[in-house]
């Protein structure tokens, strides 16, 4: 909006509540030579308090302004046009969002899945089947299947917890239900066997992903055949190293705890080596 000082954006409220007061929210960025001000107009209707944008200091990029305002409009259509005023230079001017929030007619849809939050105890939904289930998901520890009064294609229920809940309506001929595997099974492994033995210690330990997996080992065998200092060397899949000391997780400090324990086992009396040097 530098060279255009007002520009408009068309919205469709899909599924708004006949009636229902819609919230907007835009987030505004800006460089002003002199202060200015940011008019928010919902359907022609004008901006009765235009948010303030201040002048922006020479050693900053810009200003970030926020503004809001509520609108009942007639239909489910929204325009929002946006007016910038300033008698001063405009190095740069940028919507960096525009937010709309309104209450939603609570209605099953044609995917047969609906994900969705109440705040009060009771609740009705449209477009029920026979079949449809609501469950309430807020602790996915202790779902709970709540007990639908049926009237027609609408169904009603009351749950005996307040505050916000999250619920699942959902129909048992829907799609998406199919299970997906994620990630692939572990083999098999011991990182603290294969490194237990005395003589196992090595001079080096080099840890890699599978990606970097073959260059590792030319490296460690780059070390293992130098003439002048050869070294015993250790390749470790970094893979590895977190199932068996980060529980899975790729932390560092699963690798950290692995080199910790060998080096632990160098101090040990028996070991013929010192802990890794590198």
């Amino acid at each position: 909006m530098r060279f255009t000082r007002s520009r408009s954006f068309a919205f469709t409220l899909a599924g708004r509540e006949e009636g229902s007061e819609v919230w907007i929210r835009t987030t505004f960025g800006a460089s002003l030579g002199t202060a200015g001000t940011l008019a928010v107009e919902v359907n022609g209707e004008a901006d009765p308090s235009p948010a303030r944008i201040a002048a922006a200091p020479s050693h900053t990029y810009g200003t970030i302004t926020t503004a809001t305002r509520t609108a009942t409009p007639a239909a489910d259509n929204l325009s929002v046009q946006l007016k910038l005023t300033t008698t001063g230079t405009v190095a740069a001017a940028r919507v960096d969002a525009i937010d709309i929030n309104y209450t939603r007619t609570l209605a099953m849809p044609a995917s047969g899945i609906l994900d969705f939050t109440l705040s009060g105890p009771e609740a009705r939904i449209s477009g029920a089947g026979p079949d449809t289930r609501v469950w309430d998901v807020t602790d996915p520890l202790a779902i709970t299947e709540m007990e639908l009064r049926r009237s027609g294609a609408d169904a009603t229920w009351r749950s005996p917890y307040g505050g916000g809940r999250r619920y699942v309506a959902w129909n048992p001929a829907a799609t998406g239900f199919t299970p997906v595997a994620s990630g692939a099974p572990i083999a098999a492994q011991n990182l603290h066997g294969a490194l237990s033995e005395p003589d196992a210690l090595p001079d080096m330990v080099i840890v890699a992903p599978a990606l970097y997996r073959e260059q590792a080992t030319r490296i460690a065998a780059m070390h293992r055949s130098d003439p002048d200092e050869p070294l015993t060397v250790a390749v470790a899949d970094a893979d590895q190293i977190y199932n068996e000391f980060g529980s899975g997780a790729p932390d560092v400090n699963a690798i950290r705890r692995f080199l910790k324990m060998v080096y632990d086992r160098g101090q040990l009396p028996a070991a013929p080596c010192a802990s890794p040097s590198f």
